[in-house]
């Protein structure tokens, strides 16, 4: 299994970041629309760009901010994290 990385910092806080490297890692992170999702694109993630597709096929904007789902192979599938009082009824 792999997961965020930790480091000591200069403060002596733990620090926790996230290996782009590793794509699992990103899983669960909200991340921005970098070229428009229709329903294939790119997101910024990890301080890297990755190719995208929304899992619903639904399109997103330059900007929106999405969820990482899964990963398959390089390609990040994402969903419309959900905002609070939306109710889906």
């Amino acid at each position: 299994n792999f997961g965020p990385l930790a480091t000591g910092g200069d403060s002596g806080n733990l620090e926790v970041t996230f290996d782009a490297t590793i794509p699992g890692t990103l899983v669960g992170q909200t991340v921005r629309v970098t070229k428009r999702l229709e329903p294939s694109g790119e997101v910024h993630a990890g301080g890297e760009l990755w190719a995208a597709e929304t899992v619903s096929g639904e399109s997103a904007e330059i900007g929106d901010i999405v969820l990482i789902r899964s990963v398959e192979g390089l390609t990040l599938r994402v969903d419309f994290p959900q905002r609070n009082g939306e109710d889906d009824s």
